[in-house]
């Protein structure tokens, strides 16, 4: 599985938010909070890059593609429950 490597899925991203109509609305930009980048980039702070060499996969999107793959394998199985009841059936009356 093959992921971008831009700043806009990295753990490392402290995405920024503007409030509006009493909710927290995710902006487009943030800035980088590995300590290592932070005196390097302290001008373009807000800029999102790619390709960086400190890019690191976050946790909670690994997880979320984790529980997904579960839910789509657990659809799969009651589609294939259903089919093997069909087929059942069609051998009890000697298809």
């Amino acid at each position: 599985m093959s992921y971008i490597k831009d700043c806009d899925n990295c753990k490392h991203l402290i995405r920024h938010y503007i409030l509006t109509f009493n909710r927290y609305m995710p902006l487009s930009y943030g800035h980088c909070g590995n300590r290592e980048l932070a005196q390097q980039r302290r001008k373009d702070k807000h800029r999102l890059q790619g390709n960086c060499p400190y890019w690191e996969q976050r946790q909670d999107e690994i997880a979320e593609k984790a529980e997904s793959i579960k839910d789509e394998i657990a659809f799969m199985r009651r589609n294939l429950d259903q089919i093997l009841n069909i087929l059942q059936n069609y051998e009890d009356y000697g298809v």
